[in-house]
């Protein structure tokens, strides 16, 4: 019994063995292409264009490939141009949300990207869904030329041939005019910073006593607070602080500074950050004015090679 044990033991390992040397033996892009072989593809028309939606699924049934977005993705993402014209012709829904990451990887990990396979993406059709615009009608990706990758220019023109759209253009219109408006606002807030500082110091005063303000400054606790609301709340923590620290000031030198202070917190400095208009007016150079009549060919645009 226990040699039979043995055995039976010492065959499975064996058969274990065997399977992964036969593994290691894979094509890479088989592997890559959800266990399909391109060898095995059988192909009517280089796009596939002549297959009916059953006839591609059943050519990639076939070749080992798994017939479903997630086979679609990786036969992208290995360069398996045999593959790619059969799920475009299958009859799946390729939306735009499955190519995203191989125009624009995350931070330049798991760069796929190759102008064969963005050539033949175009040719064959892909939903724009999700790839121009997110669900809230913003666009969503980084601007390719600034992000230093390889085929900067296809990866362009990719993006043009999916996005050069007079919606995607008013879209992005308008994310540009909102973000010209917000920085004007913020501009004009800066100017009238001081101004509002000054009005701020003279009400405050107004309406609280240096004598009362320094009591209830005694009994100020930062715990029991949810959020600081400047400015009141902002002078009671700065007394409280001098208080606490050995009054090292006169009383009234530490008012006038919790006050002013407090009217600064209440009126903060707005940081002009210019990076999203930017980044906008790059988009809008890229995909072209609303309204424009000539519509934008990917296939003159796209280089072949590499």
């Amino acid at each position: 019994m226990l040699l039979s044990l043995r055995l039976s033991m010492g065959r499975r390992v064996a058969t274990a063995t065997a399977i992964l040397f036969l593994a290691s033996l894979v094509p890479a892009t088989a592997q890559l292409a959800m266990g399909g072989n391109p060898d095995l593809i059988e192909r009517t028309g280089e796009a596939g264009s002549e297959h009916t939606p059953v006839s591609a699924r059943n050519a990639l049934a076939r070749a080992e490939y798994s017939p479903n977005l997630n086979g679609f993705q990786s036969a992208v993402e290995a360069g398996d141009l045999a593959a790619i014209p059969l799920y475009q012709a299958s009859g799946l829904e390729l939306g735009g949300d499955t190519v995203r990451g191989y125009v624009n990887p995350l931070y330049r990990h798991n760069d796929t990207f190759d102008p064969d396979v963005a050539r033949q993406l175009l040719r064959g059709g892909i939903n724009r869904k999700a790839f121009c615009l997110d669900e809230g009608g913003r666009w969503d990706h980084y601007f390719v030329a600034e992000r230093g990758l390889e085929f900067p220019e296809e990866r362009t023109a990719f993006i043009r041939g999916l996005c050069a759209t007079d919606e995607t253009r008013l879209a992005v219109g308008a994310l540009l005019d909102a973000e010209v408006l917000k920085l004007q606002a913020q501009e004009i807030a800066n100017a009238a910073r001081d101004g509002k500082i000054e009005s701020c110091v003279a009400d405050y005063k107004l309406n609280h006593t240096m004598a009362d303000t320094l009591l209830e400054a005694e009994g100020f606790s930062l715990f029991e607070l949810d959020t600081v609301t400047p400015p009141h709340d902002t002078v009671l923590m700065e007394l409280s602080s001098w208080d606490l620290s050995g009054r090292k000031t006169t009383p009234e030198e530490a008012f006038e500074i919790a006050v002013a202070n407090g009217c600064r917190a209440a009126h903060p400095s707005h940081v002009i950050n210019t990076a999203q208009k930017l980044k906008l007016e790059a988009v809008m150079a890229m995909i072209g004015p609303a309204g424009e009549s000539a519509p934008f060919n990917p296939s003159l645009e796209l280089r072949d090679g590499g």
